[in-house]
Order: C-alpha cells, then sequence, then structure tokens
C-alpha cells in the first residue's frame, strides 16, 4: 500500500507567502510615509528648551510666544497630529497648552495653531531631555514661535510714478503702451505680520505660501499681454498669474529702535496693452497667505485655508 501524500504543510506555504509579499509591504508603506509630505530638516520656529542626551516618555507643555510682539499667545486651537496626518489631540490653549498623551522622545509630530486668521504648522521631533530637567520638570517642553496678524495697505505704481489705489485707471494712451507696474504693500501696525510654515499642510499635502495672484479679465482682456510672473494659465474668461512673496517683507518687526523688517513689500512686473482697444478690462491683484497656487491653478481657488489678506483692482482705459 503506497503512503498518502500529505503535500506542503500550511504554515509552510504562509510563511512562503510572508517571505514573498513583505518587501511589497514595506515598499508601500515607505512610499506613503515618503509621499504624503517631506519631512523638514530644520524648521527655526521650533525651539526645545530642555533638550538633553535623556529619552522619555513624557506629557509636552508647549509654549506659544509671539516672535514678534514678545508676549506669550494664550488663545486658539493647537492640534497635534501623528507623522503620517492621524488627529492624535486638540488643546484649546487658553486653558491648557499640555498634551494628555505622554510622547516618546524622538517621535515625529506635526503641531497647527489657528487663532483667527493667523495660522501655522510646525513639524516636531519630540526631544530627549537634560538630567537637571529629568528631575525637576514633570513635562518634556517645546517651544513653537506664532504671531500676529498683519493688516496691508496696497498700491500700484506705473512706470511714470503714477499711484494707483483700489479702482484707479491705468490710461495706456496717455501714459505708455507697454507699462511697467509695481504692485507695493505696507503692514499698518509694528510687530504683525505672517510667518511661513516650514512643513507643507500634511493634512491637503498643500505648500502654505505667500502668494500674489493677478486676475486679467473683462472686455477684451485677452489682447493684454501680462510678463514677469512665475506662473500663468487661464481659467474660465481670465487670464491668471502667480508669484510667491517672502512672509518677512510682508512683517513689520520692530527691536528697539531698530527694525528688523520693516513691513514693506513690492513686486513689479510688465503689462503690455498695445492691441488692447475699450475701457471694460481690470487687473485685479489678491495677496493670498496660506495658499498653494498650484492649488490655485488647478482648482480655481486659493486653498482650503486660504486668507486674503489684501485687494486691489485697476481698470484698463483707452482715450
Amino acid at each position: 500500500m503506497s503512503k498518502a501524500n500529505k503535500g506542503v504543510p500550511l504554515w509552510a506555504i504562509l510563511i512562503i507567502a510572508i517571505l514573498i509579499f513583505l518587501p511589497v509591504i514595506q515598499l508601500g508603506i515607505q512610499r506613503y510615509t515618503s509621499e504624503y509630505i517631506d519631512w523638514p530638516t530644520d524648521d527655526d520656529d521650533v525651539d526645545y528648551p530642555t533638550e538633553g542626551d535623556i529619552t522619555v516618555n513624557r506629557k509636552i507643555a508647549f509654549s506659544t510666544p509671539d516672535k514678534y510682539g514678545g508676549s506669550a499667545v494664550s488663545t486658539g486651537t493647537l492640534t497635534i497630529y501623528s507623522e503620517s496626518g492621524v488627529l492624535l489631540e486638540s488643546l484649546d490653549i487658553s486653558s491648557s497648552k499640555v498634551t494628555t498623551d505622554n510622547y516618546r522622545s524622538g517621535t515625529k509630530l506635526f503641531a497647527r495653531l489657528i487663532n483667527s486668521n493667523a495660522k501655522k504648522w510646525w513639524a516636531i521631533t519630540v526631544p530627549k531631555m537634560g538630567e537637571a530637567d529629568v528631575d525637576s520638570q514633570t513635562n518634556n517642553s517645546v517651544k513653537l514661535e506664532f504671531f500676529a496678524i498683519g493688516s496691508y495697505t496696497a498700491k500700484v505704481t506705473d512706470q511714470a510714478g503714477n499711484q494707483m489705489a483700489d479702482a484707479g485707471d491705468y490710461n495706456h494712451t496717455a501714459t505708455g503702451d507697454v507699462a511697467t507696474l509695481t504692485v507695493s504693500f505696507w503692514v499698518g501696525s509694528d510687530n504683525t505680520g505672517i510667518m511661513d510654515s516650514i512643513p507643507k499642510d500634511p493634512l491637503n499635502d498643500l505648500n502654505w505660501y505667500c502668494v500674489l495672484y493677478l486676475k486679467c479679465f473683462g472686455t477684451n482682456y485677452e489682447y493684454i499681454d501680462i510678463t514677469g510672473f512665475d506662473m500663468s494659465w487661464s481659467r474660465g474668461t481670465a487670464n491668471w498669474y502667480a508669484v510667491r512673496l517672502t512672509d518677512t517683507e510682508l512683517t513689520k518687526w520692530k527691536v528697539g529702535q531698530d527694525y528688523v523688517y520693516d513691513g514693506t513689500s513690492s513686486f513689479t512686473h510688465g503689462a503690455d496693452f498695445t492691441s488692447y482697444t475699450g475701457d471694460a478690462a481690470d487687473l485685479q491683484y489678491y495677496l493670498e497667505f496660506y495658499s498653494d497656487p498650484d492649488y490655485m491653478m488647478d482648482h480655481g481657488n486659493a486653498g482650503p485655508n486660504h486668507y486674503q489678506s489684501a485687494e486691489i483692482t485697476i481698470d484698463a482705459i483707452t482715450d
């Protein structure tokens, strides 16, 4: 009588399957993590006051100073997310700035603070603690530098030195078909402004930039040739243009009697009206914060968290 053929044991099949598919699973996890967001190597707006050499697993006590004004920011909502964008905690900082959970040194987190129209993301690596601080302090410490948002005045100046406020006119017949237009912004109060976020918004994978947008629209708008912007596209019955501005130029920071940032920003571009006739085309400028121009180009709005801080419209007219 022949022996029964038992075949390959089930446990052996499972081991073979794991060995085959484990690299694929690991690659998928790595791709998700790396493509979700690039972890910044240096976030200058995060500080670790108790950093040392001892690994701890403790609650985090956050401090949120106003970098420009010097006082503590005591209102707003601070939300903590995992490296992959999972919401971990939400803190009303008027009540507490200490986490409910413990976080081990080396853990990567995202934090976002929203106080009215002032918003910012940080990338955090939970620090180790110094020996003296381990013994004397209950919580680990992380400092997140924040800001008070500025108010902005905008003007447009042409190549002849004529300044135009909102609803002003550019007469290309009188001033010139080939124009050089400078858009300028002034911050109203000392120690206010805006701060870029070093990491992207991990929830939407979008940059939070300061962006100047120009919308050219109205009758015969297509005959106005705009140059000098970083990006341009057409959507519906308008041409759009975008350029990223520097957050420090949009901030007015005074230390003692000296200004670190003087609160003035300007951008100059070209506009050729040679082929344009009429008086019903407009150049409309928008200063948007927390905006990603790629998202604007693809979706027609400045982003899910954008804040329009200034707007000015100039009419193109012909004598």
